[in-house]
């Protein structure tokens, strides 16, 4: 619906959402507030709030290359900030990346969806201590 800005299908959605049994907790609420809606003028733009995104620090260890890399890259793009965890990254990981084609780079031959300019290094170091 949203990709497509199709009101009939987010109405449709929408409709599913208020007439299905509850799942979770979250169902069982109703939200109402007294006080006015902020003017959408002065809210800030998402590409603003998304600068203070951050992910904890994950070690290599506990998840996967495949799991680290795309969420740096995630990051990345919307300006937020991935924790490398303890392990490093790789430093394949600390360069643009200009060889995809078709989503795909021989760089990272196991993600898909990649552009040429995606880096997937975290900017968030931690290191380890004994």
């Amino acid at each position: 619906a949203v990709r497509e800005k199709n009101e009939n299908a987010f109405s449709v959605y929408q409709q599913h959402l208020a007439n299905r049994p509850a799942n979770v907790v979250r169902d069982l609420l109703e939200f109402a507030s007294d006080r006015p809606s902020i003017p959408i003028g002065k809210v800030e733009p998402a590409s603003e709030i998304v600068q203070r995104f951050c992910t904890g620090g994950m070690s290599l260890g506990a998840i996967s290359r495949e799991t680290h890399e795309p969420i740096a890259v995630a990051m990345n793009r919307i300006g937020g900030k991935s924790n490398s965890g303890e392990g490093g990254e790789d430093p394949v990981r600390w360069r643009p990346l200009s060889d995809v084609v078709d989503g795909y780079s021989s760089t990272f031959p196991h993600l898909k969806g990649l552009r040429n300019s995606d880096i997937a290094t975290s900017a968030i170091k931690q290191v380890a201590s004994s």
